[in-house]
């Protein structure tokens, strides 16, 4: 397995293009159709991966591209742009367009915008023994007669059904079906036709899609030679406000409706008994009791397994025995007689290997590792959609949708690591806030560890404070940036059925994330220890402990706290290791040591966490977060000494 840099598509022919709803079995029937030689990397300008590999079928080699799992092609995700370029960039491709068997109305609207474009498509209804086990049957060569296009029946996880698919792929036609929509629809899409130039598209299929994404015609035209992005926004603005609905709903309700007949002519269902107790466990999953609970369960299990097995034996044993006890040893025995700047460039306080490796490789990689093994579990079980669903309620006052949910608990095991993972949020705006909120507000497991450990030995009161002042500036910040930052945080995710995961799929998945992470984020903690090294041997770094020290003492706080701050920003739990040796000498009271927590906990995140914000949300973004992080922690951490200090709690 391999994965390059090259994120570029060549424009030719010989493309196989995978597509469809999410948790629907795509990446199973990509590795079906590619083997192991695959690459994973970012589309350009975005944060969503895509994988593409090379096909051999017959006496012709194709190159495929496994697209994210999307409702629809109008553009109000970021899964959704990304997959919606990849079909502009690439009008002659052959699209395999995959169903879930179970959800076959689901599946049918993206394929509806597939026949009013005109592409080469073949549908895949998966997973057929499970739809077979719930008493779905399907007449497939009606759906194929119906839509003009072949339909292959697939068990993918087993293979059955892959013969077909090679054979479709060969012969696989573009379809002339047209949906039905209200006559008002179809007036704006006729106009809309008259206006636009021919392309390998049918006009039809590119009207839909810049009726329900008008936002994006910037986008859609530079896919699209001769495309007059004024005069199109003119006509589309004319006809949307002589509607009382915005013209996608009205377009999605069409298509849901013919869908809905379609699945009807096709379908025949037949009660099984053996699928009560999986339809009961379904639902028990999202109900808003028992699903709470179980969700809770989930949650701590993921702490558990990541926080506690990754972060904590995993570590253990790479960052204390093979880093702390044999790699670095032996390196710095290599480097003792070298020139003590080139000594200490590799293996000093700072060095490539006694810090970003050791930090990179025996910390980070295993807790990113185990993270992405489980959460490929809950991605192919088909719960994580449940997760996003009961905790979508509760982030809405902060800007946020179900989604978020994984990212802000793993981040009490690696701010790193769950910074990385907001790329699985829909939007701009839910991933700032994400970020910002990771940054500021959420503890990774070794500094929740070492704070929990001293506010709970001074008392349950100073613990309580503690948590009550990072809740509320959690909220403010959110709310804050809910405000300040433009658009709608959109929930769109769709639960799929519970089903037994494919772990042969888990395990490759999870193999080519890790591959991502050696190649993309390890880097990042190699540039970062080599700026710090920079300021160390420059001055810079005590100039700047200097710089903090009045604030740290005008709020009540010793001198030596300014190096624990600093400390932080290299490694969070050096940081609050260096509170407690403070706190152990008796250099800091109980209400110091909660205002040193408060401040320490919403300080700026460790270095390694910083240079992902940058990689992620760009170096202005992360510069606004870092900075404001700063003086969040100051301000509320100037508060809170005024208010123990007044009381006198402490």
């Amino acid at each position: 397995m391999q994965r390059e840099k090259e994120t570029t598509m060549d424009k030719h022919d010989g493309k196989i293009i995978i597509i469809g709803n999410a948790n629907v079995g795509k990446s199973v029937i990509f590795n079906l159709l590619t083997g192991s030689y695959t690459t994973v990397s970012n589309y350009p300008g975005t944060t969503v991966e895509i994988s593409q590999g090379k096909a051999r079928i017959g006496n012709r080699t194709f190159d495929v591209i496994d697209t994210p799992g999307i409702s629809d092609l109008l553009g109000r995700t970021e899964d959704q742009r990304v997959t919606r370029d990849i079909l502009l960039d690439n009008p002659n491709a052959i699209f395999v367009n995959v169903i879930d068997a179970k959800s076959l109305k689901r599946g049918l609207v993206l394929t509806f915008f597939l026949c009013e474009l005109g592409v080469r498509q073949v549908i895949v209804l998966n997973m057929m023994d499970e739809a077979n086990d719930r008493g779905i049957f399907i007449n497939h060569k009606k759906l194929a007669e119906i839509l003009g296009v072949s339909v292959v029946v697939m068990v993918a996880t087993e293979r059955v059904g892959l013969g077909h698919l090679r054979e479709a792929i060969l012969s696989a036609t573009s379809s002339n079906f047209k949906v039905s929509y209200s006559e008002d629809v179809e007036k704006f899409i006729s106009g809309l036709e008259a206006k636009l130039p021919d392309t390998t598209f049918r006009k039809r299929g590119i009207a839909l899609l810049i009726a329900g994404a008008t936002d994006q015609l910037f986008e859609i035209s530079r896919k699209i030679p001769v495309f007059d992005v004024n005069r199109i926004e003119t006509v589309w603005e004319q006809f949307q406000y002589s509607l009382s609905q915005p013209i996608y709903y009205l377009i999605i309700t069409s298509q849901m409706k013919n869908a809905e007949h379609i699945a009807n002519s096709v379908l025949r269902k037949k009660v099984i008994s053996t699928s009560v107790s999986h339809d009961f466990i379904n639902r028990l999953t999202i109900h808003p009791v028992s699903g709470i609970f179980i969700a809770f369960f989930v949650l701590v299990l993921m702490y558990l397994i990541v926080g506690r097995f990754g972060a904590g034996f995993l570590v253990d044993i790479l960052e204390d025995k093979l880093f702390g006890k044999i790699v670095n040893p032996f390196f710095v025995k290599i480097f003792s007689n070298a020139y003590p700047l080139i000594r200490d460039f590799f293996v000093g306080d700072y060095g490539i290997i006694t810090m970003a490796l050791s930090y990179g490789l025996g910390i980070v990689l295993p807790i990113t590792a185990i993270f992405f093994l489980f959460f490929g579990f809950l991605e192919d079980c088909g719960y994580f959609p449940r997760l996003a669903f009961l905790a979508d309620t509760i982030l809405r006052s902060i800007g946020l949708t179900g989604k978020a949910i994984l990212p802000l608990i793993l981040g009490l095991g690696c701010g790193t690591m769950a910074t990385l993972t907001t790329r699985i949020l829909d939007t701009r705006k839910e991933k700032i806030i994400t970020t910002a909120l990771l940054a500021i507000a959420i503890p990774c497991s070794a500094q929740l560890g070492v704070v929990l450990g001293i506010l709970g030995f001074i008392s349950q009161l100073a613990l309580l404070i503690w948590l009550t002042s990072i809740f509320i500036v959690m909220i403010i910040i959110g709310g804050a940036l809910n405000v300040l930052i433009p658009g709608d945080s959109s929930f769109s995710m769709e639960i799929p059925p519970l089903r037994l995961p494919y772990m042969r799929n888990i395990g490759i998945k999870t193999g080519r994330r890790i591959i991502w992470y050696l190649k993309e984020a390890l880097p990042l903690f190699i540039l970062g220890t080599i700026i710090l090294f920079l300021l160390d041997i420059s001055g810079t770094l005590l100039y700047i402990i200097s710089f903090l020290s009045p604030a740290v003492m005008a709020m009540g706080l010793p001198l030596e706290m300014s190096k624990v701050f600093i400390m932080g920003f290299l490694r969070r739990d050096y940081g609050a290791a260096g509170m407690f040796d403070l706190f152990k000498n008796g250099l800091l009271d109980p209400g110091q040591c909660v205002v040193g927590a408060v401040i320490l906990t919403l300080f700026v995140p460790c270095i390694a966490q910083f240079f992902v914000m940058v990689k992620e949300r760009g170096f202005f973004m992360a510069m606004l977060i870092f900075i404001s992080a700063i003086v969040i922690a100051f301000i509320t951490g100037f508060l809170l000494s005024a208010i123990l200090t007044v009381s006198g709690i402490f």
